[in-house]
């Protein structure tokens, strides 16, 4: 989505924030700007398991994926 910038960071947020959400993020200190404090959690005790399952569905998801596509015979 780009670069680790303030700017780019707060795009995201306006497309994602409905207001409730809670973000799970690592230390950068931009975090700490641009996120409200009641609702940023900053470290891996709370990415931890997101990332496992980013992982988890990463693998299942691969084996659909064709790996080489067959030729035509002419």
């Amino acid at each position: 989505m780009g670069n680790r910038g303030d700017s780019c960071c707060k795009k995201l947020i306006q497309r994602v924030d409905d207001g409730e959400c809670v973000f799970a993020t690592d230390d950068w200190a931009g975090f700490y700007r641009l996120l409200p404090e009641d609702r940023h959690f900053p470290g891996k005790d709370l990415t931890f398991p997101i990332e496992a399952s980013n992982s988890d569905i990463r693998h299942r998801l691969a084996r659909f994926i064709r790996r080489t596509k067959p030729q035509a015979e002419a």
